[in-house]
């Protein structure tokens, strides 16, 4: 939008004609301005051409007899809002302030002001003018005698070059202020990014934290809970090793099926808490397939006999023996799914075959088909098995128990695995469960991980007693805080002909180890005064003296990812985590200790992650 027009003059000049003058030249009537202006334009071009309108000349002029005067009246006219465009301001006004001094006030109330200092020279030379009021391009000298002409001009050009100056200070002080919203808006945007960051980086942090703490409390959770059930199924299997009556081994065994029963539901809350958290890792090693099917059938075998089922399990020819995966979570959700289909058949039959199939994409897969004979579901409440603490129908729960978690944590565990379970259903029908996963052949089936195997491999492993004497009797070191727990241990090596050594904390086992001579220890992992680990690189440290080394087997209840690896690197040779099924054992101490194989050297590790 165009400045509008400023054609107020201040006439500064204590002669009161020169103020006639001015009007005269510059606010005449209308027809001395057309015969003025008809006359100076023949004079300037020769020539006749069209008067100007009154509109032309419509200067507005205020007259001022002193400088003082003048100064005030600059200043009440830029105050008010309505300044002056142009001063003619005469050189020298007896008895008061001279023009210099006066041009000096005018600006100091009104620095846009343009003036016109009037003089003949007489009074002030070209360098006495611009040494007190300085090269500025506000100021113009007008020699007397003036000219018409050149007042008219100088008044137009100056009251335009003011307006053309304001126009420029606007549109600049308008700039100026968008640049400076801009710049609070640009600083109240990084100021707000910076609080995003801040939170998000908060946030982050308190993520990291909650995960941490909920790792520790799963690791925490894991070594509580299955602290005293290493007592529960211990002494169960111990009772059921001893001659009872038949009520008593009954009631032993529903003991034992019971508290095996409360420890999957509880390995599967703890195994779903850490899918959420994102802690759980699967690892990749080469298996047999056949002890592995053999493993998760034949535990259920005694139930589907007293149930009057037929349980059985099929291996296509085609597969390879030896296959690369994770046994331990493969074998848990096959333990779901068939303990599944044997919980819910009341008569007819089970079979899982295993077959290899196609997927999508990546490696080869094998299919674990489970079908059965059972009560079966409607095919629109398939959805709900798979969801966490949630059954088809309530009165499955109240029927034949259970908490929901199995098939859910099952299909977490085959997705994490890049596999999936597909089910299919109809009611009284029974149900078919299939379950595919990329597992590619091993390629050196010579190297077999004893997780999912029925027994390990070495061949003297498999003449290991299950639970009787040695035939050398065996002295056995005992690292263990639990007194539960050291009397299961005594009692079960104590069936195996050892001469047992209990220690009460890790500072307790390096101590004994350095006084005495023992064929095997069993370390707990977590004591009071020194864990299992560092005192198993105490041990380690003292036997680079003694040049002897004694086989430590670590027996923890944490079972959480990294800790077989941290036992081995603290130079432990075994890891097995509680319950322990001590119908293992014999087997692992026949594979370490020399004694017991003839002299033979000390193999490698097994690494038997028992479950």
């Amino acid at each position: 939008m165009p400045s509008p027009v400023n054609r107020r003059i201040l006439i500064v000049d204590d002669n009161a004609a020169i103020h006639d003058d001015f009007r005269k030249i510059l606010t005449p009537r209308v027809s001395e301005l057309q015969g003025s202006m008809a006359a100076m334009e023949a004079v300037l071009f020769s020539e006749s051409v069209p008067a100007p309108t009154p509109e032309a000349a419509c200067f507005e002029l205020e007259s001022a007899y002193q400088g003082r005067d003048g100064i005030l009246r600059a200043e009440a006219a830029y105050r008010g809002g309505a300044p002056f465009a142009l001063a003619f301001v005469d050189g020298r006004m007896p008895p008061g302030m001279d023009g210099i001094e006066t041009i000096e006030g005018l600006w100091k109330v009104d620095p846009g002001l343009q003036v016109v200092l009037c003089t003949a020279y007489s009074d002030y030379s070209w360098d006495g003018i611009t040494g007190r009021l300085g090269q500025s391009d506000s100021l113009v000298i007008l020699k007397k005698p003036f000219d018409t002409v050149e007042v008219i001009q100088l008044a137009h050009a100056l009251t335009e070059k003011w307006r053309l100056q304001r126009a420029a200070r606007v549109r600049m002080d308008e700039l100026e202020a968008i640049v400076a919203n801009r710049t609070a808006a640009l600083r109240a945007e990084i100021v707000e990014r910076r609080r995003h960051e801040m939170e998000a980086r908060e946030a982050r942090l308190a993520a990291e934290e909650a995960s941490r703490v909920k790792s520790v409390f799963i690791a925490n959770m894991s070594h509580e809970i299955r602290t005293p059930m290493n007592g529960v199924l211990g002494m169960c299997e111990f009772l059921l090793g001893t001659p009872l009556s038949t009520e008593q081994r009954d009631a032993a065994n529903t003991l034992k099926y019971s508290s095996e029963s409360l420890l999957a539901q509880l390995n599967d809350i703890l195994d779903l808490a850490k899918i959420e958290a994102g802690k759980l890792e699967l690892e990749r090693t080469p298996f047999r397939l056949d002890a592995l099917v053999d493993a998760s059938v034949g535990l259920f075998i005694p139930k589907a006999q007293v149930k009057g089922l037929a349980l059985t399990a099929t291996l296509h020819p085609e597969l390879p023996a030896v296959l690369v995966g994770d046994p331990v979570r493969l074998r848990q959700v096959l333990f779901n799914l068939v303990g599944n289909a044997v919980k819910f058949t009341l008569q007819g039959s089970i079979g899982l075959a295993v077959r290899p199939c196609g997927l999508p994409a990546g490696p080869a897969g094998v299919e674990f088909e489970v079908r059965d004979t059972g009560i079966g579901i409607v095919p629109e409440q398939l959805p709900l098995l798979f969801k966490a603490f949630s059954q088809a129908d309530s009165s499955i729960t109240r029927k034949f128990g259970g908490s929901g978690l199995g098939l859910a944590v099952s299909r977490q565990l085959a997705e994490l695995m890049g596999g999936s379970i597909e089910a299919s259903s109809m009611p009284g029908q029974g149900s078919t469960f299939v379950l595919r996963v990329p597992l590619p052949a091993a390629a050196d089936p010579g190297v077999v991980s004893c997780s999912g195997a029925a027994a390990p491999a070495s061949p003297r492993a498999q003449r290991a007693p299950v639970l009787g004497p040695f035939p050398v009797a065996l002295r056995v070191l005992v690292a263990e805080d639990n007194p539960v727990n050291r009397k299961v241990a005594g009692l079960y090596l104590g069936r195996m002909g050892c001469e047992v050594v209990f220690a009460v904390n890790g500072r307790q086992a390096v101590e004994a180890a350095a006084e005495e001579a023992f064929d095997l220890v069993l370390m707990d992992c977590q004591m009071p005064e020194l864990d299992g680990l560092a005192a198993t690189r105490l041990i380690r440290q003292n036997e680079t003296c003694t040049g002897r080394r004694v086989p430590i087997i670590a027996m923890t209840a944490s079972a959480v990812r990294g800790d077989r690896e941290a036992c081995l690197a603290a130079g432990m040779d075994e890891y097995v985590s509680k319950p322990v099924q001590w119908s293992a054992i014999p087997a692992l101490f026949y594979h370490h200790v020399s004694s017991l194989r003839g002299g033979e050297s000390r193999p490698e590790p097994l690494i038997a992650a028992l479950p």
